[in-house]
This record gives C-alpha cells, structure tokens and sequence, in this order.
C-alpha cells in the first residue's frame, strides 16, 4: 500500500532525538508525576546513544558518548525503536530474535510506556 510505503521512507530518516521528542511530549504529565525512569537508547544504524529521563511529569532526552550508569539500557535499530513507540512491534517477540538487547530492568521500559498518551492521527489542524 502507497501510504505504509511512504510512512517507511519518512521513518527511515526520522533523526534519533526526534524519536525520542516525539515520545517526550505524549507523556501524560500528570501520571508520571511520582515516576522516575533512566533508559538509555542505543541506536545501532545511527551509532547513536540516548539517555531519556522521565523525572516528576515531564521527559528529557540528551545525547551521550555511553548508556546511563545503573540505567536500563535498550540496544536496537532506528526502525525497532520507531516500531516500539508506535505499538507496530512486539516487544517479547523483538527481543527473542535479537531486534532489541535489553540490559537492565524490563520493568522500566513498561512503566514509560504506560504513561504514553495516545494521539489522534486525524485531528483537524484548522477548524471553522
């Protein structure tokens, strides 16, 4: 189909940190409020390394030379990373096939998912 094919071809550029961005700014501020989570990206085809920090509501994310000490650390590709936030990979199935390399807690990765607000694909940019 024209559309998935098209949606591949932006994603297959989409820069690591606006990955992450895109992530940050769906957190529902309110239910992360008493949640500190550290994980650390590892994103292999861009040779790139993140450390997204969900502290009191609100999501950070910096580029760094290394994973986050004492952190959780998911090694995976731009594409599985994309796939992961946008519910199109499951996360058991990637990591028993080696999409993703899990060090650290599971658990952390689950507790930022659940504060993830969803969004709406279709909404009106301008109304009447």
């Amino acid at each position: 189909d024209r559309v998935r094919r098209r949606e591949r071809h932006v994603a297959q550029r989409v820069p690591g940190r606006r990955i992450l961005s895109s992530v940050a700014i769906r957190i529902d501020g309110p239910k992360a409020w008493d949640l500190h989570v550290v994980l650390s990206f590892v994103i292999t085809d861009l040779d790139e390394t993140y450390v997204f920090e969900l502290r009191h509501g609100v999501a950070n994310h910096r580029r760094t030379d290394s994973p986050a000490d004492g952190g959780t650390t998911l090694t995976l590709a731009r594409r599985s990373l994309i796939e992961l936030f946008t519910g199109r990979l499951d996360f058991g199935e990637a990591l028993g096939d080696g999409r993703i390399v899990l060090d650290g807690d599971p658990i952390a990765l689950g507790t930022l998912v659940s504060v993830i607000g969803t969004t709406e694909r279709n909404f009106p940019i301008v109304t009447p």
